[in-house]
């Protein structure tokens, strides 16, 4: 049975929105136990661009990556997670990072590419930064790659090993960082949807970036033994008053066939 999490937003006499610890559900018998597939929402995202260096991009519905040997057109995206708070003993099994790409072709070059993605070195808040401030300098070698597809998930090969790291630290975790090489010879420009798209609202995570995580509990623990930490204060989620869907979970045999999920088999 697939579920959903929720974290709910609370509205403070200053105006600001403040997001408090999201619980997953417990008495309701819908918990799993065993092998377990979380679908986790991005939390923040941007882009930044080379040709409007001082310009912010964090309310986009769109992130862009661009580059070739014109360094004006360069554009970098932004994405970071909230990494659920797991079992004491729980072993991840699988992770891939994933975005949707809605285009073919959009930029007149092949979507057959694989796009490089490195860790982000500092935090950085969506509605403030630029390319003139963001914490990564490039050029930079890559971490692994996200294998676009067409008006699809696009998603990367298995980083388990990194997740992993993730989750042991996650404070140390600032996201990752989706870019073009500077000195590459074949320019592109592609978009993802971000989590300010249209289809992004408080009840469903919609195509917005998403990190596929595959656990396997301890005996004796479930899926409502999962928590989620308070959301950061710069997050870009703007659902004033609602209660917002952060997490999805599944048990079964694999991946759940309505998540359109990217990995192949090898």
């Amino acid at each position: 049975m697939i579920k959903q999490i929720a974290a709910p937003f609370l509205l403070g006499l200053s105006g600001l929105v403040f997001i408090s610890c999201g619980i997953l559900p417990t008495g309701t018998g819908d918990e799993e136990s065993g092998t377990v597939y979380l679908w986790i929402g991005a939390d923040k995202d941007t882009y930044v661009s080379a040709r409007e260096s001082n310009r912010n991009f964090g309310g986009n519905g769109f992130l862009v990556v661009a580059g070739n040997q014109d360094l004006s057109i360069i554009k970098r995206s932004y994405v970071h997670f909230l990494i659920p708070n797991l079992p004491e003993g729980t072993e991840i099994e699988e992770a891939y990072l994933e975005l949707y790409h809605p285009g073919k072709n959009e930029d007149g070059k092949r979507d057959d590419i694989s796009i490089p993605v490195v860790r982000a070195v500092k935090n950085w808040s969506p509605l403030t930064m630029t390319y003139d401030d963001q914490p990564n300098s490039f050029p930079s070698s890559h971490e692994f790659s996200l294998n676009l597809r067409s008006q699809a998930w696009s998603g990367s090969d298995d980083i388990v090993s990194l997740v992993r790291q993730i989750f042991d630290n996650p404070d140390t975790f600032h996201g990752f960082v989706l870019f073009w090489p500077d000195v590459q010879l074949l320019g592109i420009e592609k978009g993802f949807y971000s989590n300010n798209s249209q289809d992004r609202t408080a009840g469903d995570m919609g195509r917005s970036p998403r990190l596929l995580v595959k656990v396997t509990l301890p005996d004796g623990k479930s899926t409502d033994d999962i928590t989620l930490p308070p959301f950061p204060s710069d997050n870009d989620l703007e659902f004033d008053g609602q209660d917002v869907q952060m997490l999805r979970y599944a048990g079964g045999d694999d991946w759940p066939e309505d998540w359109n999920v990217a990995v192949t088999k090898g």
